[in-house]
């Protein structure tokens, strides 16, 4: 199993992607570490992924909150003794608007979750990726190909883009890509 002896932490375990992620992670042998505002759809992969004889742990979390993220940080630590990887999915969506019609406190509340949350969640893992490790920020094509109404989260995905870049620079000579 390519993901045997790694801790997974996976952000944003909602209904869509990150649950998915968090599913594949485990199938891949890693131990997983989910977090998420909803704390159903967690309740929901962690039993699918313990029925199919996986190892992981729900940690209720938002993004946008410091000590909740250092929290999924340290349960993580206490459970599993490291973290090797960290996948940032946390969803955050302004609105099917055009992009100059979407309100600012919408936009913003977009950023704090998929820039920003990315970078708390970074920063929380960072530190105990002690032997190297990775993290993977989730994309979008809607930073490559405009659709209407995807202004709003195409910035927020782009700026993280460029997060991912700058940490990949910073962070590699720590091995962690």
């Amino acid at each position: 199993m390519i993901l045997k002896d790694e801790v997974v932490i996976v952000s944003g375990v909602g209904a869509g992607l990150g649950a998915k992620l968090a599913i594949r992670a485990a199938k891949g042998g890693a131990k997983v570490v989910m977090s998420a505002r909803s704390a159903d759809v967690m309740a929901t992969t962690l039993g699918e992924i313990t029925a199919a004889g996986g190892d992981a742990i729900a940690v209720q979390c938002d993004v946008r909150k410091t000590d909740q993220v250092e929290a999924v940080a340290a349960a993580a630590v206490e459970k599993y003794g490291k973290i090797t990887g960290l996948v940032n999915s946390a969803y955050g969506h302004p609105g099917f608007t055009d992009l100059l019609d979407t309100e600012d406190k919408a936009l913003r509340r977009t950023m704090d979750i998929i820039l920003y949350g990315s970078l708390g969640m970074s920063r929380a893992v960072v530190p105990h990726m002690t032997d190297g490790g990775s993290i993977v920020n989730v994309g979008t094509m809607s930073t490559r190909v405009p659709l209407r109404g995807e202004g709003g989260y195409a910035i927020a995905k782009a700026a993280m883009g460029c997060a991912t870049q700058y940490m990949a620079l910073e962070l590699g000579e720590k091995g962690i890509r």
